[in-house]
């Protein structure tokens, strides 16, 4: 199953959608954490609970979103994370918009 399935599908124990990435490290790192102590799971950013690809605004840079979110897990948990965080682009027929998903192993 393709990350568009499952984001089509919904929100489950193993995803979880964020229209924007919460200023506050603690509201979304205890999901990232709960993934790891898990079966893992994908934490994405850019897609609202309609399911909807809203993306991140074009005045964010990915780069240092991304570096930012990997600098936030490693600050605030003690053990070792594995994690990806990807850039991902979805393109439809009327938009292009971008997003980032973090898989956690």
């Amino acid at each position: 199953m393709t990350l568009l399935d499952e984001i089509k599908s919904g929100e489950s124990r193993t995803l979880e959608f964020k229209q924007e990435l919460p200023q506050d490290a603690r509201k979304w790192v205890k999901t990232i954490v709960a993934f790891a102590n898990g079966a893992g799971g994908k934490f994405v950013i850019g897609v609202n609970d309609k399911r909807e690809f809203v993306g991140i605004p074009k005045s964010i840079d990915l780069f240092e979103l991304k570096d930012s979110i990997a600098d936030r897990i490693s600050t605030n948990v003690e053990r070792k994370i594995i994690i990806f965080v990807l850039s991902v682009f979805h393109l439809d027929f009327s938009s292009f918009v971008k997003y980032i998903a973090i898989v956690i192993l």
